[in-house]
């Protein structure tokens, strides 16, 4: 067998290991990766153009040739429902990500440098996080325009104060190792002691946090879209279906399951996922 076979199958026995001791995390994992396979297949999966209207196929319930019926433009809601995961995976997992990089590493300069540095990061952190979520989301997409990159730019911000405190935290502990005053009496730099110690032991804490973010994300997207600052047209977006369902509400109810049906599972998978990480990987629940 090659080295490529028995990493694989290394990786599977990992992965059977992993479902057996959190089934509840391997089930949001299988939930979360679905959606993300609807969002990467979204022109396989779908059976007929998301923007294409028919006025005299409006308002028909699910049948077989309309699997999620359609709306009141007479749009094939499975369609739009299969690229509606793929706006919001790609806005969502770029948003997390952007975050997570910039909060972190915010965070880890934050907390090893200390002084007057950490004291005005800190403020600043203080400030954004006294803004709600969503408000903070209106407001960043209203000073930057509708735009997909927007969206994910909006939920970075969002999220940074965040991941910014965890890493601080992670970084205030981790500077007082003895491993850390080796490497300064050795004559090391500060940025090579970041890099070289500090971050890489920040990481698997990051890694937890940053696939929690995932399902409030979804949230912070899907609101946005809702109330017509998030996803713009002519892209599909669960959160603005699920807007533009409620005038027809109780004559269609489908218009408003599906899309919401799809926010609760990936919600719902990505914290599953992100519980099961955090027991797997944070070196703290360990030693409990």
């Amino acid at each position: 067998m090659n080295a490529m076979g028995i990493k694989a199958r290394i990786y599977a026995r990992q992965y059977w290991q992993f479902c057996k001791e959190k089934p509840l995390g391997a089930f949001g994992a299988t939930v979360f990766f679905i959606m993300i396979a609807l969002a990467i297949g979204a022109n396989v999966w779908a059976t007929a153009d998301p923007l294409s209207t028919n006025i005299r196929y409006a308002l028909n319930s699910p049948s077989k040739d309309f699997w999620f019926g359609t709306d009141y433009l007479g749009r094939d809601v499975w369609s739009r429902f299969v690229h509606g995961a793929r706006s919001s995976v790609w806005v969502v997992v770029a948003g997390v990500l952007l975050s997570t990089i910039s909060g972190g590493l915010l965070g880890i300069i934050s907390g090893y440098k200390g002084g007057k540095i950490d004291h005005f990061l800190q403020r600043v952190m203080d400030f954004l996080m006294s803004i709600p979520v969503l408000l903070m989301g209106i407001i960043v997409m209203v000073m930057l325009g509708p735009a997909l990159i927007n969206v994910a730019i909006a939920i970075g911000i969002v999220y940074i104060p965040r991941i910014n405190r965890l890493s601080r935290s992670s970084a205030i502990g981790i500077k007082s190792m003895p491993y850390i005053e080796a490497a300064k009496t050795m004559g090391h730099s500060h940025l090579f002691i970041i890099f070289k110690h500090v971050l890489p032991n920040s990481l698997a804490i990051l890694l937890v946090y940053g696939t929690a973010l995932l399902g409030g994300g979804f949230l912070v997207e899907s609101g946005l879209s809702f109330l017509g600052v998030g996803i713009p047209p002519p892209y599909a977006s669960w959160g603005r279906d699920l807007s533009t369902s409620m005038p027809h509400f109780e004559t269609a109810p489908w218009l408003a399951i599906f899309p919401g049906l799809g926010i609760s599972a990936v919600v719902f998978g990505a914290n599953l996922l992100g519980d099961a990480l955090r027991d797997v990987l944070d070196p703290r629940l360990k030693r409990v």
